[in-house]
């Protein structure tokens, strides 16, 4: 009896430590694909990270110039780490990439701390559970924000923000409730700073506020709070964007545009909803795989509705999949507004990620929230299932394809190192060619910028950069992955 106690104790404890190695495996996979992909290069976005990197070495550096925008976005917090980092290592952007990794990490320790609390299994093959959203949150269909150090800017707002709407859950605890609800704030507040979804943080935790266990005079005083410091934080944002539009000369686009077009617009947006499980090219497939998911939503919700008794414990998932929803929405209406229709980017995919993970948690809080009958499955059940089968099937596929396109990227930014490294002996066609954003800005404003980092010792011109050029082969020059741009 003893013997036989042991053997299953032993068989629990082996098949929980291969459980969890098997949600930490797409982390693994995450790490390694910016080991082999990753290059240390300024390129899009990142190069405005120059001016700031110049004005600090010259002691100029103010918080107001950090607090401009960049484009309609505020991204102080992200900002402030890339110099902090870049002083650092010599503005290395592979330090960013694996930054990123690391938030992407954290991102999914928040998901696995809320699922475990409102699934609430003590089975040993419970992890294997969180292996859908492991291999979610790591996918590898948003490459373009693994492989460039700037796209710090849009994997903080994610983390951020699901850290906020996680404390928001965890008020229903009364232990330290009010160190968690300031430290909501802060994580939105972070969130706000770091890109747009960011702000929109603030309306999906007032929703979870709404519908949290929290005793109601509690509750209204946390909505009154977190409604008062969204709308200062909402009011700075469209004061600092309507300056700087004004200071460019742009004319603020219609965000109502959209719906002059309604079946283009929908069309959008169930392709950025459908593109993590189908890649940035999904096309027709994802759209389908897009009005597949939200006919799901809309049934887990309405299985949800039905069993509105437990709404406090899908109060997270549920605040989860309406910010993600608000996030494509806001995509799907800026597009429009600049009176261009885009296609997806796998830089979005990261925000339909949040999505499809809402959805699953959803689902696995429906059907194994309770107890589960195996001869009757529920209807949540069987839907959870069929979610998970498609999650696994479509990163069997997107791996190998992704693979491919990390490694075509990584041709691409060594040929724009070496031409970079070599600017000054350069043709424009050249710089043209590499730095695709250098078409609106000029040849001569790469050079200027370029010359910065050489005097500063950074990015490709520090020494570990240097040595290491030696071994690219600069006869590949520079082509475009389609995600480049």
């Amino acid at each position: 009896m003893k013997r036989s106690l042991q053997k299953r104790q032993f068989l629990q404890t082996t098949t929980r430590v291969v459980s969890y190695l098997l949600v930490l495996l797409p982390a693994a996979l995450g790490f390694l694909y910016v080991y082999s992909f990753g290059v240390n290069v300024v390129y899009a976005d990142s190069w405005s990270m120059v001016k700031f990197f110049n004005d600090l070495s010259q002691g100029r550096l103010s918080i107001q110039e950090l607090l401009e925008p960049h484009q309609e976005h505020l991204v102080f917090v992200p900002q402030v780490v890339m110099l902090l980092l870049g002083t650092m290592t010599e503005w290395n952007s592979l330090v960013e990439m694996y930054l990123i990794q690391a938030c992407l990490f954290v991102t999914l320790i928040i998901f696995l701390l809320a699922f475990r609390d409102s699934v609430r299994s003590r089975s040993a093959f419970f992890p294997l559970l969180v292996v859908p959203i492991s291999l979610l949150v790591f996918s590898l269909t948003q490459q373009q924000n693994l492989l460039r150090g700037y796209q710090i800017v849009f994997v903080f707002p994610e983390m951020f923000g699901v850290l906020a709407l996680y404390l928001l859950y965890v008020l229903r605890y009364q232990r330290l409730r009010k160190a968690v609800f300031v430290g909501a704030l802060g994580s939105a507040t972070a969130a706000t700073f770091s890109q747009v979804p960011g702000i929109l943080v603030w309306p999906a935790g007032l929703l979870q506020l709404f519908i949290s266990p929290v005793e109601k005079p509690t509750k209204r005083v946390f909505i009154a709070l977190w409604g008062l410091v969204g709308l200062g934080e909402w009011t700075t944002w469209f004061v600092s964007y309507s300056s700087w539009a004004r200071d460019v000369g742009r004319e603020p686009g219609n965000l109502l545009s959209a719906l002059a077009y309604p079946s283009a617009a929908i069309e959008y947006f169930l392709r950025l909803l459908g593109s993590p499980l189908t890649g940035e090219k999904g096309g027709h497939l994802a759209f389908a795989t897009g009005l597949s998911l939200a006919c799901l939503a809309l049934v887990t919700l309405l299985l949800i509705y039905k069993d509105r008794r437990r709404l406090g414990e899908y109060s997270f998932w549920v605040s989860v999949l309406f910010w993600s929803f608000l996030i494509l929405a806001s995509f799907v209406a800026g597009n429009f507004a600049q009176e261009h229709y885009q296609e997806v980017r796998s830089r979005y995919i990261s925000f339909s990620i949040l999505a499809v993970v809402g959805i699953y948690g959803l689902l696995a809080t429906a059907a194994l929230g309770r107890r589960l009958s195996i001869r009757r499955p529920s209807i949540s059940a069987i839907l959870l299932a069929l979610l998970s089968g498609i999650v696994l099937l479509s990163a069997g596929i997107s791996y190998p394809r992704e693979i491919e396109v990390g490694r075509q990227t990584k041709e691409t930014r060594e040929a724009a190192a070496f031409v970079l490294s070599t600017y000054k002996s350069q043709p424009d066609e050249a710089l043209n060619r590499c730095f695709r954003q250098s078409r609106k800005n000029g040849p001569e404003r790469i050079r200027n910028r370029a010359a910065v980092l050489e005097r500063l010792g950074y990015n490709v011109f520090s020494e570990s950069s240097t040595a290491s050029a030696k071994n690219i082969d600069h006869r590949a020059g520079c082509k475009h992955t389609g995600t480049d741009t």
